[in-house]
């Protein structure tokens, strides 16, 4: 007669621990889990087209502010997807979210999705080539004499509206170099000189005679700005990467100044438009004669 194993209690217990799992997995809800998905992207599809909407007011209403010559076209149409929030959370119960189910993460989740994507596109379609709205850049000028022996001489001054007199006796010519540029593209440079001798303005008639020539200068090596260690040069120009400015340093010779006869005060003007017709003037004087 065989042998009747005894279980004791104890040992029992230790082979139903080893018997059952020590985790069990929930049970997948396959429809709840569709039914999350398919609210998120919703979520994710009304953040996203309210973005485009909202970018798409605040630059109607950026461009209708700078054709009224509104000082804050720019930072006027942040309100705009500002007020489109309460039309997305409107959406989202017309879509049958219901938003005091949602989690907090969520919603910042989607806010910081529909400000970054506002942000973009805004700041595309406020940039070229979609939209060109600033004025062209116009210098400071920098002048630079050339005596009869032949030695350079810089002529800079704060403000540059108001030049030094220079001695005519001394000084046989004088470049006046002014930076023009833009952020698109420069659509027209005009360059116009005058002179007072008489206590009037009027128009140089016969520019040979002083052997006045205005163009721009193409090889940065000819012009190196930084053969003055100044601040002020520093403050009145773009920088000091030459590279950046071939086509745009343009130069207007003066040449003969010899032949003055007593003190002339000249003035050169500039007019630079680009291509969407944003435009700027300035000009600059200086003296030539005797002390």
């Amino acid at each position: 007669m065989a042998k009747r194993r005894i279980v004791r209690p104890e040992k029992k217990e230790e082979v139903e621990k080893k018997a059952k799992p020590s985790f069990v997995p929930p049970k997948f809800d396959e429809t709840e889990f569709l039914q999350t998905e398919n609210r998120s992207a919703k979520m994710i599809y009304i953040s996203l087209g309210m973005s485009v909407v909202a970018a798409l007011f605040s630059f109607v209403l950026m461009r209708v502010l700078f054709e009224l010559d509104v000082s804050s076209y720019r930072t006027i149409p942040i309100i705009i997807p500002i007020l489109c929030v309460p039309i997305g959370l409107f959406l989202f119960t017309r879509f049958g979210i219901d938003l005091k189910k949602q989690e907090k993460k969520k919603y910042f989740e989607n806010a910081f999705m529909y400000a970054a994507a506002w942000m973009a596109l805004f700041m595309i379609a406020m940039n070229p080539p979609i939209s060109d709205l600033s004025d062209p850049q116009i210098s400071d000028v920098v002048v630079r004499g050339t005596n009869i022996d032949g030695d350079e001489v810089w002529y800079l001054d704060e403000p540059v509206t108001d030049f030094p007199k220079v001695n005519g006796s001394d000084v046989k010519s004088l470049e006046v170099y002014c930076l023009i540029t833009d952020n698109w593209k420069l659509d027209e440079v005009r360059i116009t000189y005058q002179w007072n001798k008489d206590g009037s303005w009027a128009d140089i008639t016969d520019p040979d005679q002083l052997e006045i020539t205005i163009g721009k200068v193409k090889n940065s090596s000819s012009f190196d700005v930084r053969k003055r260690d100044s601040d002020i040069m520093k403050d009145s120009w773009y920088g000091d990467d030459m590279d950046n400015w071939n086509g745009y340093l343009h130069r207007v010779t003066f040449g003969n100044l010899t032949s003055l006869d007593g003190e002339t005060e000249f003035r050169i003007t500039y007019n630079a438009r680009d291509l969407r017709d944003n435009s700027i003037r300035k000009e600059y004087t200086f003296l030539v004669g005797s002390d």
